[in-house]
């Protein structure tokens, strides 16, 4: 059953790209796929005190199991033609980037 809601999860969701419009409703349906009432458990919008001693929010916090903290990312090369750079040069500091974890994140990261 969870095989079957994954997949119309991933179906649903293949195209969009909006994450301030979509990414409570983004949320609630990854819970469901588990059949979890993510209300039961998790919290949208939490406020946090960042490191610069100045208020933020987390877009999920599910306390103690995950914390979930949306981005959307425009990748090249349509971005990098429009803004003039070459993709040969951007890509691989892209995927360098994209390829370090922190060593100080020991929790699931959505």
């Amino acid at each position: 059953e969870i095989r079957s809601r994954a997949i119309r999860f991933s179906k649903d969701w293949e195209n969009v790209s909006n994450e301030d419009a979509e990414a409570k409703s983004f949320l609630d349906g990854f819970f469901d796929v588990f059949g979890i009432s993510r209300r039961r458990l998790a919290t949208f919008e939490k406020r946090v005190k960042k490191i610069n001693n100045k208020d933020g929010f987390i877009d999920l916090l599910w306390k103690g199991q995950i914390l979930v903290e949306m981005k959307s990312i425009s990748v090249p090369p349509l971005g990098c033609g429009n803004g003039g750079l070459d993709w040969n040069i951007v890509r691989p500091m892209i995927e360098n980037g994209l390829s370090v974890e922190p060593k100080s994140l020991n929790r699931k990261v959505v």
